[in-house]
């Protein structure tokens, strides 16, 4: 008989042996748990026998590798039925990164040589999303004009966001005096500076279409002051347009003045 037969006979062997005490001890943990109807078995009882079987079983497994090992020392031990082995948790899936909010940004349109348009993605809501924009350099007053507009809206939701864009655009703090002008002239028609963007009517309650787009125009007598630009633009609650003042600063155009917050017709 080969080496190998000895095992394989002494591992059958020490198998049958610790099989029958397996069915032994399973069978003495079902008789242990049968409940005196003597017919149906509890959940404990069945999950006993379970436990029982699956130790016999782990013993029949450690004799039968010390057989192996007593003839071949240096056999390595057999590896457990795959399905026994412990399954490995599934790859946890990389999240979607979180969309960030895009950045305001404004194309500016040349329809003529005293009139743009310009088309805002999104209003600028404080300083340093207006300073960001492409038109903030200031070099021509219809930019300082389009920005002043988006500022104004601003007030809604925030008066201090609004006062320190229009202190930007002007090159100096709002003063209390000017403050107290916005308040009396918005307070309760907070709608106004939204008028001046296409879409915007009284039946509407003066809201624009996105995205947010206004033109401003140069009159006949836009430049009559040296240094200084009036431009117009057109409200949809007002017949007639608007005027908005703006000084030149070296290479910057500034606000000066404006007459944007008149009266219009009362939003439906």
């Amino acid at each position: 008989m080969t080496p190998i037969d000895d095992i394989l006979k002494k591992a059958g062997k020490a198998i049958r042996n610790t099989a029958k005490e397996a069915a032994d001890t399973a069978g003495s943990a079902l008789k242990e748990n049968i409940g005196k109807a003597g017919k149906q078995l509890s959940d404990k009882a069945v999950n006993t026998a379970a436990d029982k079987a699956k130790e016999a079983a782990e013993t029949a497994e450690n004799k039968l590798k010390e057989v192996v090992r007593a003839r071949r020392p240096g056999l390595k031990d057999f590896p457990r039925p795959k399905d026994s082995q412990k399954q490995e948790e599934p790859a946890e899936q990389p999240q979607a990164p979180v969309k960030q909010k895009e950045a305001s940004a404004v194309d500016e349109i040349q329809n003529s040589d005293s009139s743009f348009t310009y088309v805002f993605s999104a209003l600028p809501q404080n300083r340093a999303e207006l300073e960001g924009l492409s038109i903030a350099d200031l070099s021509s007053p219809f930019r300082c004009a389009a920005l002043t507009v988006a500022a104004l809206c601003r007030y809604r939701d925030s008066k201090d966001d609004c006062h320190e864009m229009l202190g930007a655009l002007k090159g100096s703090a709002y003063t209390p005096f000017e403050r107290q002008f916005l308040r009396d002239r918005l307070s309760g028609k907070e709608s106004i500076p939204f008028s001046y963007f296409a879409g915007s009517a009284t039946g509407n309650g003066y809201a624009p279409t996105q995205p947010y787009t206004l033109t401003v125009t140069a009159g006949a007598a836009a430049y009559n002051r040296d240094g200084y630009a009036t431009l117009e633009l057109i409200s949809s609650g007002s017949d007639s347009p608007k005027r908005i003042t703006l000084i030149r600063n070296g290479d910057k155009w500034q606000l000066y003045d404006q007459a944007l917050l008149g009266m219009i017709k009362s939003p439906q």
